[in-house]
């Protein structure tokens, strides 16, 4: 049994604007019995969306030296992603690696 308990995030219906990727990082791993959640609200008709058309735009190949070319970037095991509209990023909207060992 895991000692901690997995976070959920619930977004409220809206546009959001951000011109910085958001991570979901590897301490925030939710386990097989309790996943964690990042959600758009199960309550509303409509789906928030995270736009980060506002990034810096960059050349194809290009990888600036902080990192910013996606939208949402998964970092964590047993998380879910789900009624979430993610648009306008440089590279990847959603975008699952495989957590650092």
């Amino acid at each position: 049994m895991h000692g901690r308990l997995a976070r959920t995030v619930c977004i409220k219906a809206g546009t959001y604007d951000d011109e910085h990727s958001l991570r979901v990082q590897e301490d925030e791993d939710g386990h097989g019995e309790q996943p964690g959640h990042r959600s758009g609200d199960p309550n509303s008709t409509t789906k928030p969306v995270l736009n980060f058309s506002s990034q810096v735009r960059v050349g194809c190949g290009d990888n600036p030296d902080d990192g910013n070319l996606g939208g949402l970037t998964v970092n964590a095991d047993y998380v879910t992603v789900k009624n979430i509209v993610v648009q306008g990023a440089n590279d990847n909207c959603i975008k699952v690696r495989e957590p650092m060992a």
